[in-house]
């Protein structure tokens, strides 16, 4: 079954936790200002658990959640 709108937008609240959490232990700067800059740093493919609990979703679903993230970022992300 595919994920609903809401599993999605849970997905996107993890995703920022973890990144959060990275920036506080200082594996990603916090002027991170896109999901991509990200790989610069960590993989950011494992966020949000798309590697592990969530690796069954398809690909467009997976996207939503990297583009999610990448709004959140290039809106401020942590700085805003």
């Amino acid at each position: 079954m595919a994920p609903s709108k809401t599993q999605i937008d849970e997905a996107i609240e993890q995703g920022k936790d973890e990144i959060k959490a990275d920036m506080e232990m200082g594996l990603v700067p916090a002027s991170v200002g896109s999901f991509s800059e990200l790989h610069d740093h960590v993989d950011a493919n494992e966020y949000a658990g798309l590697c592990d609990s969530r690796s069954d979703w398809d690909l467009d679903q997976m996207i939503a959640v990297q583009d999610g993230l990448d709004e959140w970022l290039k809106a401020g992300g942590v700085l805003a």
